[in-house]
């Protein structure tokens, strides 16, 4: 799949998260993305940024992120990794390591609290 494909499902994940919510000036948002210029200025940096990592082996360090938001980062990162077999999503999570997706490979998932996993990173 190409980098434009995967930029595409990350936005529409990222974006369906403030569809439907409306702050007080109008605007979609949630407590953590606000969609009015500003972010839409933002995301052209992100998706070039993406864009550029895309055309490369990226990395998708997951340290900690749980299931409060997972349409912003957590499920994101998964479906970029299903979809770019070249990427790689290294996840430490002390109650829930593993993907949702049962067939992605690419993933190392450290089921571990992450001072405990650094500190073992540190001292071997």
């Amino acid at each position: 799949m190409d980098a434009s494909k995967v930029l595409s499902i990350l936005y529409n994940e990222i974006h369906s998260v403030v569809v439907g919510m409306i702050d007080s000036e109008g605007h979609p948002s949630s407590a953590f993305v606000k969609d009015d210029e500003t972010w839409h200025k933002r995301n052209s940096v992100y998706q070039e940024f993406l864009k550029q990592a895309m055309a490369q082996r990226p990395v998708f360090l997951e340290l900690g992120v749980g299931f409060n938001t997972p349409g912003i980062i957590r499920y994101p990162f998964e479906r970029i990794a299903a979809a770019n077999p070249d990427a790689m999503l290294i996840r430490v999570n002390q109650e829930n390591a593993a993907a949702s997706y049962t067939d992605l490979n690419n993933i190392l998932s450290i089921q571990q609290d992450l001072k405990a996993a650094v500190d073992k990173i540190k001292h071997s």
